[in-house]
């Protein structure tokens, strides 16, 4: 289920409102018949976070353009994860921006739709006054100790809503999210930009077409993507 988010059919373009993203993210996952917890999608953003981790060795033993994209692509792996989460969690991401970001000086939250763009930059002042500025290993130290802390609060979620609410779980799955934000900004890349191309190329990769196709000839949701993988001839 989705809770109360609008699912919309996805049309990734420049510009992209975060909460757009996150309609987008919901559609596809609804379609491709995903109808996991959130704390069984907790457990596969693990795999995300390995795929990081490898990407960012690879660019310290060769730093190249190409190397460097990879690991910013992987981040926004991570931030597309941790926002199909927050739909799990029935909650408005952009909400939770705004409240987490209202101790910043400079923060323009007047607008009435955030843009991709303009979280960037959030997360950009938000890791200036925090000084989140440690070396490669330190910063997979980081996203290791965000995702066990998400693990946790998920778990006590689903045990008991009561000790974790929803909006409790989804703070830290935000902080997830804005943490792949603050990779990005080192890095030097555009989110907005690896965002789109990624929603973009997921959406072909993992066909919602194919995956009902594949279902209704009674594979699982889970192998139906895994058949997709295996079916896949892009980059």
């Amino acid at each position: 289920m989705h809770g109360s988010i609008e699912v919309l059919e996805p049309k990734p373009r420049k510009s992209l409102g975060i909460n757009e993203a996150q309609a987008i993210q919901g559609w596809w996952e609804k379609n491709m018949g995903i109808d996991e917890s959130p704390l069984q999608q907790a457990h596969r953003l693990e795999e995300e976070i390995r795929e990081f981790s490898e990407a960012v060795r690879q660019s310290e033993i060769n730093p190249s353009r190409k190397n460097i994209l990879a690991t910013g692509k992987e981040a926004a792996d991570i931030f597309i994860f941790a926002v199909g989460i927050i739909n799990r969690l029935g909650l408005d991401i952009e909400n939770l921006i705004r409240q987490r970001a209202a101790f910043l000086p400079s923060a323009d939250l007047q607008s009435p739709s955030l843009s991709l763009t303009r979280v960037q930059e959030i997360a950009a002042e938000r890791q200036l006054i925090l000084g989140n500025n440690g070396s490669s290993s330190q910063q997979i130290q980081i996203l290791e100790t965000l995702y066990l802390n998400l693990l946790q609060k998920t778990q006590e979620f689903e045990q008991d809503s009561a000790a974790c609410t929803a909006h409790c779980a989804g703070g830290y799955m935000l902080d997830m999210a804005i943490f792949s934000l603050e990779i990005i900004n080192r890095l030097g890349l555009d989110a907005e930009e690896l965002f789109t191309t990624k929603l973009e190329r997921n959406h072909h990769k993992y066909n919602v077409v194919r995956a009902q196709e594949l279902i209704s000839q009674g594979l699982h949701p889970q192998q139906a993507r895994k058949r997709m993988k295996e079916e896949w001839t892009g980059d």
